[in-house]
């Protein structure tokens, strides 16, 4: 029964997690919107395999997936394009037909008396098949006005979708599942800071800071959240990693004209994000309460850091809080 019992919790977990998308646990935001992301969460493995449909569209050179349990390697990350099989509801006479092939049908062509046939194939662009009393029998499908279905009518034919897939090879996971994670930076997140000067009268002023959020990105759920004062520069950040599957016209050696390095304040930058990410290997700890606060600010050179803990905000949302 305990057996029963936990290939039933094996199975419900393979389906609720197998493709689900990996929770954002860190993310540092930019003026300019770009973000550098921190996703990770446990997913099921099957013969060395994590698949995850999510596949975001990095900046080049900027997608590092990576294997967050003790003993298990990444071996490689391959994007690529898989179909899934679906269904649609019909929507036209001649897909009635296709939808019930091999059953007993009346039909109505255009001249002539009705009669019952059995639906054998629907060919080409116009052509029906059709088992009768006298033999097979070849109809134009615009001749058909009417199709009636003996028993039970399907009512939906097949619709298969192409969706993209991030396939993660592993070496030494033996269990289950594992922990994976992808850290990258994209553009569609960002942040635009508001000033507060309240003068008292005796010579001493007060400065507040509000931060404005606009996420275009991915949902964000109880994530420890950067805001970076000061906008370095990134190299190739009009340049799309080929990981995403995305195509660009601009080509890797023209968008690489006289950059022969990237800029000090870009290394700057990786410093702040490699501190915050402590190496890219587990994310950011979380703060037990449900609001977002603000745990400080840090001054690395010329970008000031401020972090907010637990900060939740669906793609699409739009959000104003005291720094």
């Amino acid at each position: 029964m305990k057996s029963v019992l936990g290939a039933l919790a094996a199975l419900s977990f393979w389906v609720a997690t197998a493709h689900a998308q990996l929770s954002v646990q860190e993310v540092t935001v930019f003026k300019d919107g770009h973000a550098l992301v921190l996703a990770e969460g446990r997913r099921p493995v099957k013969d060395g395999i994590v698949t995850l449909n999510q596949l975001p569209t990095p900046v080049l050179g900027t997608f590092w997936p990576y294997a967050a349990q003790a003993g298990v390697k990444l071996v490689s990350a391959t994007a690529g394009t898989q179909t899934l099989p679906g269904e649609r509801p019909v929507a036209s006479l001649r897909e009635v037909m296709e939808a019930n092939l091999g059953k007993l049908v009346g039909i109505r062509e255009l001249t002539g008396e009705p009669y019952s046939a059995t639906l054998l194939a629907v060919q080409g662009e116009g052509l029906v098949l059709l088992e009768t009393e006298k033999g097979t029998k070849a109809v134009a499908t615009t001749r058909i006005q009417e199709v009636i279905v003996a028993g039970k009518t399907k009512r939906t034919v097949s619709a298969p979708t192409k969706e993209n897939r991030l396939s993660l090879k592993l070496s030494g996971a033996t269990g289950e599942a594992t922990t994976v994670g992808v850290m990258y930076l994209q553009k569609g997140l960002r942040w635009t800071p508001s000033y507060k000067v309240t003068i008292d009268g005796k010579g001493q002023a007060h400065v507040k800071l509000q931060a404005t959020l606009v996420n275009d990105l991915v949902d964000l759920e109880k994530t420890s959240v950067n805001l970076v004062v000061g906008i370095p520069t990134f190299a190739f950040q009009d340049t799309v990693d080929p990981i995403s599957l995305q195509e660009t016209i601009a080509q890797v050696a023209s968008a690489s004209f006289g950059r022969n390095v990237m800029s000090n304040r870009f290394l700057n930058s990786q410093m702040v994000n490699s501190q915050a990410y402590g190496g890219g290997q587990g994310g950011g700890s979380a703060e037990t309460s449900a609001d977002p606060s603000v745990a400080g600010a840090e001054k690395n050179e010329d970008l000031f850091v401020f972090s907010l803990k637990n900060l939740s905000l669906k793609k699409g949302e739009r959000m104003t809080l005291p720094v």
